[in-house]
C-alpha cells in the first residue's frame, strides 16, 4: 500500500503554518521534505507530519530552530522528549523569575519615591545584573543531607512550591536591600508591609513549625550581626605589626638563650635572668600599658653576649609564624577571592588583595 503523501499546501493547512515557512524549514534542514513529485513539488509523509506537530509545539514553547534541528532525531522519543521539556520548563521558570525581579525593583523604586526618598539606582542595577547569573537549576547538583531533604519534603510537595518560595524570597530581598540603602525608617508603612510579607513567607514555607521559623529568624540575626561586624572593616598593617612585636620578645626568649649558650653562657643562669626580665617586662606591658622592653633589658646584660643586629635577626616575625602566611594567601586565592570576584557587585564594591 502506497504511503500517504502531503503536499506543501496540505501540510501548511494542517499545521497552521505558511507555505513559505515550510519551505524555509526544508531549506535549513529543520524538516526536510521526504521527496519531490514528478513535477518537482515537495511532499511530506505521515512521519514528517508527526515531526511537524512536534516542531510547532516546541516552537510555541520558545525553542529556537537551531535547538529543534539539533534535537529532532530524538524529539519523538519519550525519554528524550521528557528531558527536553524539563530543561525548557526550567528555562521558562528562569524567564518568569527575571521578570518578577524586574517588577520587584520597579515596585521598590516606586515605594521609595512615594516615601520621599531617592531609590538606590546603582545598587538596584548591580543587584539585578547579579541575579541574572543565578537560577534555581544551580542547586540541582547540590548534595543535601538526609536531614535537609527530610525538611524539604515536609514543606515542598512539588518543584513549583520550591520555585514559588525561591522567587518570593528574591523579590522580598530586592526590596529589603533597596529600602535599607535608601534609609527607609523601619517604622514607615512600606517597611512594615515588607516585614509582614517576609513573616508570611516564613510561616508558609515552615507550615507553622516554630523551630523552623526560629531558624529563619536566627539566620537573619546572624547575617545582620555579621554585616555590622565587617562593615567598614579595615586592616592596618602597621598596627598589627606593632601588636605582634609587643609579643614576639616573649616568644623569642628560648632562641636568645640558646644562642647565648652556644657562645659559652651558663644555661641555668641565663634561664633565671630571662625569667626575671620577662616578668618585669610583662608587668610593664600589662599593668602599666607601656612598651615591651624585654629586648632592651637583654641587650643591656653582657651575660647574653648579643648584638643589636643579632637581636633584630631573631625578632623577625617570619621566624615564628611558620607557613601560616602562605596558608592564608592560598586560602584567599582559592576560596575567598573567587567568591568576592563573583559577588562583589552585589554590594557595589571592589576588592583588592595585598601581600
Amino acid at each position: 500500500m502506497k504511503e500517504k503523501q502531503f503536499s506543501t499546501g496540505e501540510a501548511a493547512k494542517i499545521s497552521g503554518l505558511t507555505i513559505r515557512t515550510l519551505q524555509h524549514y526544508d531549506n535549513i534542514g529543520v524538516l526536510p521534505a521526504s521527496g519531490r513529485t514528478e513535477g518537482g513539488r515537495r511532499y511530506y509523509t505521515e512521519d514528517d507530519m508527526i515531526k511537524l506537530e512536534h516542531i510547532v509545539f516546541y516552537r510555541g514553547l520558545g525553542f529556537s530552530l537551531e535547538q529543534i534541528k539539533e534535537k529532532i532525531p530524538n524529539i519523538t522519543a519519550e525519554k528524550k522528549a521528557t528531558e527536553l521539556l524539563s530543561s525548557q520548563k526550567i528555562m521558562l521558570y528562569n524567564q518568569i523569575d527575571s521578570i518578577q525581579n524586574s517588577i520587584a525593583a520597579i515596585e521598590a523604586s516606586q515605594e521609595i519615591i512615594e516615601a520621599g526618598k531617592i531609590p538606590p539606582w546603582a545598587l538596584l542595577a548591580t543587584f539585578m545584573q547579579s541575579l541574572e547569573k543565578v537560577d534555581i537549576s544551580m542547586w540541582a547538583d547540590y548534595e543535601f543531607s538526609d536531614t535537609q531533604m527530610e525538611v524539604f519534603s515536609e514543606h515542598f510537595q512539588s518543584f513549583e512550591n520550591v520555585v514559588e518560595f525561591y522567587n518570593t524570597w528574591k523579590r522580598l530581598s530586592i526590596k529589603a536591600a533597596a529600602f535599607y540603602e535608601a534609609k527607609i525608617d523601619p517604622k514607615e508603612l512600606i517597611a512594615q508591609k515588607l516585614a509582614t510579607e517576609w513573616d508570611q513567607m516564613i510561616k508558609k514555607v515552615t507550615g507553622g513549625n516554630t523551630e523552623h521559623e526560629q531558624a529563619f529568624l536566627a539566620v537573619d540575626a546572624i547575617l545582620s550581626l555579621y554585616i555590622n561586624v565587617v562593615d567598614g572593616l579595615v586592616v592596618y598593617d602597621k598596627v598589627i605589626n606593632q601588636q605582634f612585636m609587643r609579643e614576639i620578645p616573649f616568644m623569642a626568649t628560648e632562641n636568645i638563650m640558646m644562642d647565648a649558650v652556644k657562645k659559652g653562657g651558663d644555661r641555668q643562669a641565663l634561664h633565671e635572668k630571662i625569667r626575671q626580665y620577662s616578668m618585669e617586662a610583662g608587668k610593664r606591658v600589662k599593668e602599666e600599658g607601656l612598651d615591651n622592653d624585654l629586648c632592651e633589658r637583654i641587650l643591656a646584660d653582657p651575660m647574653f653576649m648579643i648584638t643589636r643586629e643579632e637581636m633584630d635577626a631573631i625578632m623577625k616575625p617570619e621566624n615564628f609564624t611558620g607557613r601560616s602566611g602562605q596558608q592564608v594567601e592560598e586560602f584567599i586565592d582559592e576560596y575567598i577571592k573567587p567568591i568576592l570576584d563573583e559577588n562583589g557587585n552585589l554590594l557595589n564594591e571592589t576588592f583588592e588583595m595585598k601581600n
